[in-house]
């Protein structure tokens, strides 16, 4: 122990004698490791840290799968799930979840729409997580339809004050009583972190339906697997039943699989969890160029120190002795980085929450657990080694004997220095290569992702979702024309140009709706290769969204229930099931699978594209029916075009006009589309600034770093320089001849980096978008980017080395 201690002590010593050597390591490091710490924080809250719940490995979320359309999950009918459960062998249990994941809460001065979980009651002990206060609902219970609710640990604090009287208490949902028998506690986060509440399956007018509807495709399952059983079993296992369910009902089980997706994934979106894998790797380059800055930095430091090393040799030090103390003063430097960099870290952890996009939940409750300071204390250790092992080696290795003569030209070793610290830069060049043009590549996407024309306008547009209750009044109350009335008191309202309702303007769900056009059987219908869906808009929508109209025209007040059906299709419907024809005048029918709606449908219009889901979604065969002869509707987005630059102002004035209407819907948010827009690319700009951030500092330090090599390599060839002055080299040729060996090894590194960059680059291709891996502009702004560093750092020591005086240069050896 004391050993260590003194060993500590003396490279403390040793690195204080030299402030800007220490402070210039320390700071690189503290870089690093700090953004190591922080980006592995990141990575074990989102990705690593297991779900909380019992043997959550073991847990699966079971889709149903349209792999002709392109729909690899997909909800499914409640006598599907019912079949899914009584046919397997792989699943101890399996539990039910409907896709109705909102609910109102009524009977009170303003009723507030939240997230629900509507599940079955064996979800419960499925996942192994007991209510913290009270019970969750039976089986039995929920076979009666009784009213029962549990509620989740923010809601108890929020509504009841964390009362522990709560349990019996009635909330009313949905204009329903429903009686409180338990509270979750805080970490349960199913099926989203900002669920309110869990409602039995029965608790919708709708259930008795539910029951028998095989087109009813609202439902996915929660399974446990046996013990032995692997996902891959299951798996197998289920695409044979989803075989035999084909056979059995083809009219609604045809062509579908089933998708075993482990919980931890579903939990995950796939670009999450792929972007925080590239951004974690990407700190790892940033700290393997600080680490060869700094090995080069000690390279030098030590080359300087070979007289030191020589007398110690003298005095008996043995080689491993002068090895151990430079690896010794290399983990002191890794360790009080360390410190700093964990500094760093605590507080960036807290300001994380505040500026990460919202579909990263997990962070706002990341703490300082066990393993990420596990992580922060062998980061140091691993530093200090990738550091300073390879310097101290081939220190220790030097010609002490030459050394200790002080004579620098015969110093042993010397070429061989300053080989490996042209290495050091080539390798930093080639790391910086990787993260500049993951940086670039992903600039230009989110460019081009922002000049993407998504065949509407976006700017001076408000959108607003507006949810009645659900209860068993709702088509009595469409009847009332509610959502008519709130559209002409909006459109009254002083600065709006136009308005118009949606049944959803922005929604990334694809529903496997089945198109039938006249003249064909229904069996075509299995045939369809590409998902189709149906919105549902008022007349006045096509000019509100500013949506273009190719052919025929929009819906008028005319198209109401009593007149002929009509629609509006877009472009990709047409080109799907009348290409290279007029689409207008023909006909068609549709629904879900095994339940085709008796009714046809003329074409009256047809409009331009519409990315569904915002900049970087791909628009889908879409249908449009007229709002007035639509079955009634609980929930629809009403836009609001506004006259230029008052957008924002309209939010108070259109939330009290929805409100003199009916003051039972639910209080609402008005936002721009613009920044409805912005939040839904929100998670690729933050992944684009932290790499571009990454990519900055990986900049500098090679460019430091070529900086360092090439003033070392004007101090040691100092008399080189005199004595080729003295014969005639002008300043233009020392020029060249030191800026030329720094461009070579920037050369070097970029061509390196690119090769690796070819294969790195296809590991983030799904996460482009309208640009390859190997576009060549970025490659091309990269490799200048890179040159003009390598010719910025090489030319100040050039300069230098320029204005010697050849004689005293000659004499200074």
């Amino acid at each position: 122990m004391f050993a260590i201690v003194d060993q500590i002590s003396k490279s403390l010593r040793q690195l204080v004698k030299d402030p800007v050597f220490t402070a210039a390591a320390v700071v690189t490091l503290t870089l690093g490791i700090a953004a190591n710490t922080s980006m592995f924080s990141v990575v074990y809250a989102v990705l690593l840290r297991p779900l909380p719940y019992k043997d959550a490995s073991q847990v699966a979320v079971l889709w149903a799968s349209v792999p002709e359309k392109g729909i690899p999950t997909d909800w499914t009918s409640f006598p599907t799930i019912q079949d899914w459960r009584n046919e397997n062998k792989s699943f101890k249990d399996m539990a039910t979840e409907l896709r109705i994941n909102s609910a109102t809460l009524t009977g009170r001065d303003e009723s507030e729409e939240i997230k629900v979980g509507r599940v079955s009651a064996n979800l419960f002990p499925l996942l192994g997580v007991r209510p913290v206060l009270g019970r969750s609902y039976t089986s039995e219970e929920e076979a009666r339809r009784e009213p029962l609710v549990v509620i989740s640990s923010s809601l108890w604090r929020s509504q009841f004050a964390s009362s522990q009287s709560v349990i019996g208490q009635h909330l009313e949902v949905d204009h329903k009583q429903a009686t409180i028998v338990g509270v979750m506690p805080p970490s349960f986060a199913y099926p989203s972190a900002d669920t309110q509440l869990w409602l039995p399956l029965t608790f919708v007018p709708q259930w008795t339906a539910f029951l028998t509807a095989r087109q009813s495709d609202g439902f996915r399952a929660i399974a446990r697997l046996k013990p032995g059983v692997s996902l891959k079993e299951a798996q197998s296992e289920m695409d044979l039943i989803a075989q035999r369910l084909g056979g059995q009902y083809p009219n609604t089980d045809a062509g579908k699989g089933i998708a075993v997706v482990p919980l931890a994934r579903q939990m995950i979106d796939p670009h999450v969890r792929t972007a925080l894998w590239m951004l974690f790797g990407a700190v790892n380059l940033v700290l393997l160029i600080g680490c060869s800055n700094v090995a080069s930095l000690m390279l030098a430091r030590g080359t300087a120190r070979q007289r030191e090393f020589a007398i110690r040799a003298a005095l008996g030090a043995s080689r491993f002795k002068i090895l151990r103390l430079l690896m010794g003063e290399s983990l002191v430097l890794a360790a009080v980085s360390s410190v700093l960099g964990l500094g760093i870290t605590i507080v960036f952890l807290r300001l994380l929450p505040r500026i990460v996009p919202t579909d990263l939940a997990s962070v706002a409750h990341m703490t300082m657990s066990v393993p990420v300071l596990l992580f922060a204390l062998a980061l140091p250790v691993l530093t200090g080694i990738l550091c300073g092992f390879f310097p101290a080696w081939k220190l220790s290795l030097g010609e002490l004997h030459g050394a200790l003569k002080g004579d620098s030209r015969t110093q042993a070793g010397q070429r061989s220095h300053s080989r490996m610290r042209s290495s050091l830069v080539v390798s930093e060049f080639a790391l910086a290569v990787i993260l500049l043009l993951g940086g670039g590549l992903f600039v230009r996407s989110l460019l081009l992702l922002q000049r993407e024309n998504l065949g509407f306008t976006p700017a001076n547009l408000l959108v607003a979702t507006l949810t009645l209750p659900m209860d068993e009044t709702a088509q009595a109350r469409a009847t009332k024309k509610s959502f008519e009335d709130v559209l002409e008191q909006v459109k009254a309202l002083p600065g709006v140009a136009d308005a118009a309702v949606t049944g959803s303007l922005f929604s990334d769900y694809t529903p496997n709706t089945q198109i039938v056009t006249e003249g064909a059987e229904y069996s075509s219908a299995k045939v369809q290769r590409v998902p189709s869906t149906l919105a549902i808009v008022s007349e006045t929508f096509f000019r509100t969204m500013e949506i273009s109209l190719l052919r025929g025209r929009s819906f008028s007040e005319y198209d109401s229930f009593g007149h002929p059906a009509v629609a509006v299709i877009n472009k990709s419907m047409a080109d799907q099931f009348w290409p290279r024809e007029n689409p207008i005048g023909k006909r068609f029918r549709y629904g879900s699978p095994g339940a085709i709606d008796p009714e046809w449908l003329t074409v009256i219009g047809l409009a331009g594209d519409v990315n569904p889901n915002g900049p970087g979604s791909r628009p889908i065969a879409t249908f449009y029916r007229a709002y007035r002869q639509a079955p009634w509707l609980t929930s629809m987005d009403i836009v609001v075009r506004c006259n230029s630059g008052n957008a924002g102002a309209l939010g108070d004035g259109l939330r009290q006009s929805v409100r003199s209407v009916d003051h039972q819907i639910p209080r609402f948010e008005v936002q721009t589309v613009t920044a409805v827009l912005a939040e839904m690319s929100a998670p690729r700009r933050f992944e684009t600034w932290l790499l571009g951030v990454f990519a900055g500092v990986a900049l500098c330090l090679a460019t430091v770093g070529i900086y360092s090599v090439m003033s070392y390599l004007v101090s040691k060839r100092t008399q080189e320089i005199g004595l080729r002055m003295a014969f005639g080299a002008t300043e233009h040729d020392v020029l060249r001849l030191v800026v030329g060996f720094g461009i070579r090894l920037a050369g070097l590194g970029i061509l390196l980096g690119l090769g690796v960059s070819f294969f790195a680059m296809r590991l983030i291709r799904h996460l482009l978008f309208g640009v390859s891996t190997s576009d060549p502009l970025t490659i091309l702004l990269v490799s200048i980017t890179l040159f003009v560093a390598a010719l910025a750092a090489s030319y100040f020591p050039a300069r230098k080395a320029a204005r010697l005086d050849p004689l005293a240069s000659i004499r200074c050896e």
